[in-house]
């Protein structure tokens, strides 16, 4: 059955508006994960590690600022 042009621009938009949600899901465990880590003593550079993120990315999550994850990171192994 095809669809109308109007079911499949909702489709696309709902996809979309679920993509972005996932990517800021993603993007808030990494910042709890960070700050985590850190309340357990583990060292900057080895919570960059296990994060997959640079080092200055986890200060700047340390430090409340604001960063950007390469969105390769966000995607979860999906297709880009």
């Amino acid at each position: 059955m095809a669809m109308s042009t109007a079911e499949r621009l909702r489709q696309e938009g709902f996809q979309k508006t679920f993509q972005e949600g996932m990517q800021e899901g993603s993007y808030n465990v990494i910042v709890f994960l960070v700050n985590n880590a850190k309340k357990q003593g583990l060292s900057e550079e080895l919570i960059a590690q296990i994060a997959n993120i640079d080092l200055e990315s986890v200060r700047k999550i340390l430090n409340n600022e604001a960063i950007d994850i390469p969105l390769h990171l966000l995607m979860d192994g999906e297709e880009q």
